[in-house]
């Protein structure tokens, strides 16, 4: 039972079965980095317009979790699924509530 998600810059988006068949996909969305929750069904993906999504495979619904002003380079979710460390753009890492939405702290490195 064991599915894989891929995406990219250019709007591919696509849930696959280990033997390769394409399962689930959106169109358009243009992913920076992706994330399974562990629950098994939902994606969380950052994309080309600033945001951290979520993606649920099972019924095909997404919401804007959070909701940055520079670019999303990369992120990471623990293993708690509760918070999310980004990487942005020129402002260095946020680490973000993913269940309340909450920006919690903000990291700058030395320059």
């Amino acid at each position: 039972n064991g599915m894989l998600t891929a995406g990219g810059n250019k709007g591919q988006f696509y849930q696959f079965d280990c033997m390769g068949s394409v399962l689930n996909s959106w169109e358009g969305v243009r992913v920076q980095g992706l994330a399974q929750r562990s629950d098994g069904r939902t994606v969380l993906a950052a994309d080309t317009h600033h945001r951290l999504r979520s993606y649920n495979f099972e019924d095909l619904t997404d919401q804007t979790i959070i909701q940055e002003d520079h670019a999303i380079m990369s992120f990471t979710i623990d293993q708690t699924d509760r918070y999310a460390l980004l990487n942005i753009a020129n402002m260095g890492v946020h680490l973000w509530d993913i269940n309340e939405g909450t920006l919690l702290q903000k990291f700058k490195g030395i320059t």
